[in-house]
């Protein structure tokens, strides 16, 4: 879970592959549907929506917003979606550390 900053408010947000795996379910939508982020603006909102919710859940805390009120606050602070989808960007594409990496058997 990382923190983010948004009109003066710290959020947690966790985002990783359960989180987009669900986003993704709930709206019926498949992984090359991301592209759309770039041309729906309240979808990508709904995209940082679900990683604040899973932020707040790590913390061990019920989120305060709903999807209208965590977009008044980001109306307050344009630049904090920008900011949590890059942290989303980093999350997803993390790299690997070569040391934990889990080397599988080569099916014969």
């Amino acid at each position: 879970m990382k923190t983010i900053e948004i009109a003066g408010t710290t959020i947690p947000i966790k985002f990783g592959m359960f989180v987009l795996g669900s986003f993704l379910r709930e709206r019926n939508l498949k992984l090359s549907d991301l592209s759309l982020l770039s041309d729906d603006l309240l979808l990508a909102l709904e995209l940082a929506y679900s990683g604040v919710v899973a932020g707040y859940k790590q913390k061990g805390e019920a989120c305060g917003y709903t999807l209208e009120t965590f977009c008044d606050l980001v109306d307050k602070d344009v630049q904090g979606v920008n900011r949590i989808m890059e942290v989303i960007s980093e999350e997803l594409n993390a790299p690997q550390d070569d040391e934990k990496k889990v080397k599988g058997k080569v099916a014969k």
